[in-house]
């Protein structure tokens, strides 16, 4: 089903939720979940840790994920949801993970290979035979999608949360404005430049 780079395609949330419901351990629930909403790719996951877990604000609580590559230094900054922090360190507690010990210590082909089998049981159990062929690619677009259309998230933050090195790829995401939104969006430019200001853009006398 590799969505990624395929314009239109993307998983609809039913078929997320589906993944979701077909994951019959905590791990492979938490897999999906940094996949579809967090962004985060295999090889990412396979090197996070709880302590790369940044609070950054306190009330109401909200996090960041300091994304690392292979030699430890840091790649970018992905947004981490709640629900999704409170499962990662219920996770770590579990399994009596440190800070320092890397949540998933498998190859990022393992975890791959984890998606693979929890699309296979989903397709079974949602009797919907494309959702076999879904991917952790397909999961980042499913981020992707989600952050822009259904949340409206700025595009330059969704790309670098998201590690997209252009807007290339997002833009078959972005759907062409209506004429509303073309006039709503450039209100601003409408509005009273400045009390005081003559037409040259200094200041009038007294």
């Amino acid at each position: 089903m590799s969505l990624e780079g395929s314009a239109g395609v993307v998983l609809e949330r039913r078929e997320y939720e589906s993944l979701l419901d077909a994951a019959e351990t905590y791990r492979e629930a938490l897999v999906i979940r940094l996949c579809g909403d967090v962004g985060l790719r295999p090889p990412e996951l396979t090197r996070l840790t709880i302590g790369d877990i940044e609070q950054v604000r306190i009330d109401p609580p909200r996090y960041l994920i300091r994304v690392s590559t292979d030699d430890g230094t840091r790649d970018r900054t992905a947004y981490l949801p709640t629900r999704v922090e409170r499962e990662l360190r219920r996770y770590a507690r579990s399994n009596d993970l440190s800070t320092a010990d890397r949540i998933f210590s498998v190859t990022p082909r393992r975890l791959q290979m984890l998606v693979s089998d929890v699309a296979d049981r989903a397709s079974e159990l949602a009797d919907e035979p494309g959702l076999s062929d879904a991917s952790t690619s397909d999961l980042r677009q499913y981020f992707a999608h989600t952050a822009l259309v259904e949340h409206d998230v700025n595009p330059r933050v969704v790309k670098t949360a998201g590690g997209w090195r252009s807007f290339e790829a997002l833009e078959s995401y972005l759907p062409e404005p209506t004429d509303a939104e073309i006039v709503d969006a450039f209100d601003a430019v409408e509005r009273p430049s400045g009390a005081g200001r003559g037409r040259s853009g200094g200041r009038s006398g007294p």
